[in-house]
């Protein structure tokens, strides 16, 4: 990674642990991204220089354990980009998963800074 991407990257977030973390999946394919957005079935990753849509890897579409705000391993092609790998997390918020199960849901990942607004009725 250039300095120009490493930039960019420290901008989203990105620091020495997650950097770590990532040089220890030991894949040149791959390049690191944090998820800006969930669509379902696809996903808006922020890249240096660029924010694909992705697709999750097989993997990783059946425990579907990624949040908005994850660090993630992309695996980028003319064709398509697919997320391979979920960074460890630095934190998360969550919340009770809806139905009868008592599992944690992860609303957001990787927050430093929440703020809450309610009205003064």
């Amino acid at each position: 990674m250039n300095s120009t991407d490493r930039a960019e990257l420290d901008e989203l977030g990105w620091n020495e642990r997650f950097a770590s973390a990532f040089d220890d999946l030991d894949d040149r394919d791959l390049q690191p991204g944090r998820l800006a957005a969930d669509y379902s079935t696809q996903f808006l990753v922020q890249l240096a220089g660029a924010a694909p849509l992705a697709t999750l890897g097989h993997a990783l579409r059946e425990a579907r354990l990624v949040a908005v705000g994850d660090w993630v391993a992309v695996r980028k092609t003319a064709q398509a980009t697919e997320i391979r790998a979920v960074l460890p997390r630095q934190s998360a918020i969550t919340r009770e998963a809806p139905g009868a199960e008592t599992a944690q849901q992860v609303i957001a990942a990787n927050v430093d800074l929440v703020f809450i607004a309610t009205s003064a009725d």
